[in-house]
């Protein structure tokens, strides 16, 4: 079988690998925030999760590059563990965090309960010669309320943002496999160069300003596979990839029209990129 003369990863293939490794995660995570289960018990099966995953999508990489006749990957590479390791760090600080927003609705739960018992103990209070001990309770419950308020504007924040913090480290995580493959795979298999790939189709604001640089820089666009290149995906949500080029890529631009991509990189409303 002959070599392909680029190489890109399908990204359906990304998609189910997102698809498969989100409702675990959110999962464990909301059995944390909810209590239960302990944040340790939370970060230990979270992290055999992510290291189950880490291993199929090894797997499912190595068939796909195997049936283009090229070598694959043994997912012991350097930069492939630091994209496990990496997720495990992420995953640990968001089941600390769900961790304490259950604390949180604890206490939200306690001022409800003493507010409530603050209303049953200003029924009782009926003698004028009392008013002076109702002034102070409805204070109270006036200062319990604000707090109760305060509570439950961080709990709605809170039960938003998890998820999707759980659901941006899968996306990354899933990203960072492949492309982290993809740059061991082409030195491997005697590749020169790699070319990054924008997706303004995919974005509702288009690239952003870095992206659109890195996809500007290197040579144009092209980075030798023994550079120094940028980490991919750059931020969440980023659906930059690499592509892998076998023969020598035309590098020729004109530096007028090189000169104005990078001063325009803001706007991404191109793509500069070298067919």
């Amino acid at each position: 079988m002959s070599s392909p003369s680029r190489l890109r990863y399908p990204q359906d293939l990304i998609k189910r690998g997102m698809g498969a490794l989100s409702p675990n995660l959110q999962r464990i995570r909301s059995q944390v925030q909810n209590g239960a289960i302990s944040k340790e018990e939370g970060i230990e099966q979270g992290n055999r999760i992510l290291e189950e995953h880490y291993e199929k999508q090894v797997v499912i990489i190595n068939k796909f590059v195997e049936k283009k006749g090229l070598i694959g990957i043994t997912g012991r590479e350097t930069v492939l563990k630091e994209a496990l390791e990496e997720a495990k760090a992420a995953w640990k600080e968001i089941i600390i965090e769900a961790s304490e927003a259950w604390k949180l609705k604890q206490v939200a739960i306690g001022v409800i309960s003493f507010t409530a018992l603050t209303l049953v103990e200003q029924k009782k209070i009926v003698e004028p010669r009392k008013l002076e001990a109702l002034k102070k309770i409805v204070e109270q419950k006036k200062r319990e309320k604000e707090l109760e308020t305060l509570i439950e504007e961080a709990l709605k924040k809170t039960q938003k943002s998890i998820p999707q913090r759980v659901d941006s480290l899968t996306q990354v995580f899933n990203h960072r496999i492949v492309n982290n493959s993809l740059k061991v795979i082409a030195p491997t298999n005697n590749a020169k160069w790699m070319k990054w790939i924008l997706h303004p189709e995919r974005s509702k604001t288009g690239p952003c300003p870095i992206c659109t640089a890195n996809a500007a820089g290197g040579r144009n666009g092209y980075y030798r596979v023994t550079w120094f290149t940028p980490m991919m995906p750059v931020h969440p949500h980023c659906v930059c990839e690499w592509e892998i080029w076998f023969g020598e890529p035309d590098l020729g631009i004109d530096e007028v029209e090189r000169s104005i991509l990078l001063l325009n990189a803001h706007q991404a409303r191109y793509r500069p990129l070298i067919r």
